[in-house]
């Protein structure tokens, strides 16, 4: 992870939080997606190319707030063969015996 590119997959507020946290816990480049291509990344970062998004490999952290489009876009974002990162933000305290899954998001 350190050093690494990482893809947030929704430019709103919640993707912004994530973002934060991913650059605080040491990710290299952080680039923003948004399948709204009118979608105003937060001012300060980069948009991610609809290439670099969905090429295979890359690694992407799905940050949209409504439940159900996070699943679908999860889904999809498998079925094209990236690689979903997890970001937990380095003040964070997770217990040592719990189990984290792939994609999560811990702030």
């Amino acid at each position: 992870m350190k050093g690494e590119r990482l893809i947030v997959y929704g430019a709103g507020g919640h993707g912004l939080v994530v973002a934060e946290a991913a650059r605080a816990s040491g990710w290299g480049e952080v680039l923003f997606y948004d399948d709204d291509a009118n979608a105003q990344v937060p001012e300060g970062w980069a948009r991610a190319s609809s290439d670099e998004a969905r090429a295979a490999g890359a690694r992407v952290i799905v940050a949209v707030g409504n439940n159900e489009s996070r699943a679908g876009l999860i889904e999809a974002a498998r079925a094209r063969g990236a690689s979903l990162a997890s970001v937990i933000h380095p003040s964070a305290v997770v217990s040592a015996s719990a189990a984290l899954g792939e994609g999560v998001f811990v702030g």
